[in-house]
């Protein structure tokens, strides 16, 4: 069978051309409807394959990194942004890292305005920086805090735990708690020649898509 397009022979009975792609007529046809088609057929040589191929790894290192971006890497990633803005003193962040539902109702419960807010906000970090400030007055020296993830695991549903925080979410702050993650960290601290250690268990809930810190976290160590 020869192509009428391009002329190449073609094994009898093939439905497309092997030089073109064209369709021969042969074979059996899709019917749809009692109406015959011929799908196209797309040819790509080795540098159009890699090209493609390179998109579609692109595109799923993007979806990657957005997921990254918009969710932060997970309750790990949550924990992680909270241990270091605690060890910091840094209470704005603290308080922006809790979901939107869950500030609203507190300025909601506290009739606060966008000026109350701000106060509000900035009363918290002082305290919080305050804090590390008289520990630092207290050990003669800056005090070196770090901490390590020890343990971790997910809280099941039917746990009187979970029940009792996704309740407190529900109440609260009308806020569907999903999961929830418990993290074992064992926290030390080194000031002027001295060494303390604890050991805190830290909550993180996922409410939407996000992992948020359990609302009354402990911000405070020692």
């Amino acid at each position: 069978m020869f192509c009428g397009k391009c002329g190449t022979q073609n094994v009898e009975g093939t439905q497309f051309c092997a030089g073109c792609g064209a369709p021969l007529g042969g074979g059996s046809n899709n019917k749809k409807g009692g109406k015959k088609f011929n799908l196209p057929k797309i040819n790509l040589d080795l540098k159009d394959r890699k090209t493609l191929i390179g998109l579609i790894a692109g595109a799923a290192a993007l979806v990657l990194i957005l997921a990254v971006l918009l969710f932060g890497g997970g309750a790990k990633g949550a924990v992680k942004k909270y241990m270091k803005a605690c060890i910091k003193g840094n209470g704005k962040t603290i308080i922006n890292m809790q979901p939107k539902k869950v500030l609203n109702e507190i300025k909601d419960e506290g009739d606060m305005d966008k000026d109350d807010w701000k106060d509000y906000i900035e009363d918290y970090n002082d305290e919080l920086e305050d804090y590390y400030k008289t520990l630092k007055k207290s050990y003669g020296g800056e005090p070196k805090i770090t901490y390590e993830i020890v343990d971790q695991w997910s809280l099941n549903k039917k746990d009187d735990d979970f029940e009792e925080i996704q309740d407190m979410y529900d109440d609260a702050f009308d806020a569907k708690v999903s999961a929830v993650k418990a993290f074992e960290i064992d926290v030390t601290m080194k000031a002027g020649g001295e060494k303390e250690e604890t050991t805190i268990t830290l909550y993180m809930v996922k409410i939407g898509l996000s992992w948020y810190p359990y609302a009354y976290s402990p911000d405070r160590f020692f």
